[in-house]
This record gives structure tokens, C-alpha cells and sequence, in this order.
């Protein structure tokens, strides 16, 4: 639900999009709202997002494999994997993949 209304809205405002009739849809109209947050650096994003993984891990919202982390592109992924196996804490068990590649999976 509050994934696809926000992917709806970013779709929305990208002008190569508009002319075509894109809406997404699911069956599950919950969860919780998406949060936005900007960093200084690709590092600093990376540090972020690990934090806010364990931090969900450590309140007990789930498990590493209730979580993933998606990626419009393969190159910085690779990055967020290589650091995510450096920092370690659980992090490297934490799938990272491509928007595409996460087409049909579930967490």
C-alpha cells in the first residue's frame, strides 16, 4: 500500500512517464509510511541505511530476511554490498539487489 502510492507519485512526476498510463497496484493497502532521507556522501547513505537495518533488527521488526535493500542500478550495489560485508553485524546476510531482480520476490 504506502510503497506503491509512493512509487505512484514519483512515477507521476517523471515527465518521460506521464504520457503513458503507469499505476501500480497491490493487494496489501497497510504498512508503514515511507521515509525519506538525503546524505552528504554515497558513504555517509551507506552508513545510514545499515543503521537503520540493524536498528529495525535490534527493536526486533523482523529478521534479516524480512529486509532487503533495492537499487535502480547494479554499480552502487556493489558498493553497498562490499561495505555492507565490511561492516558486518548481520549486514552481509541482507539481500542487495536490483529493482528488476526483486520483481516477483516478497519480504
Amino acid at each position: 500500500g504506502v510503497i506503491i502510492r509512493y512509487a505512484n507519485e514519483l512515477i507521476a512526476l517523471n515527465h518521460a512517464t506521464r504520457a503513458k498510463e503507469y499505476k501500480l497496484v497491490t493487494q496489501n493497502p497497510f504498512g508503514k509510511l515511507v521515509q525519506v532521507v538525503s546524505f552528504d556522501s554515497v558513504e555517509d547513505e551507506i552508513c545510514g541505511i545499515g543503521k537503520a537495518v540493524l536498528d529495525r533488527l535490534e527493536q526486533g521488526e523482523g529478521q534479516a530476511s524480512d529486509i532487503a535493500v533495492l537499487g535502480r542500478t547494479n554499480a552502487p550495489l556493489e558498493f553497498v554490498k562490499k561495505k555492507f560485508k565490511e561492516l558486518k553485524r548481520g549486514l552481509e546476510k541482507i539481500p542487495v539487489l536490483t529493482i528488476h531482480k526483486a520483481k516477483g520476490l516478497e519480504w
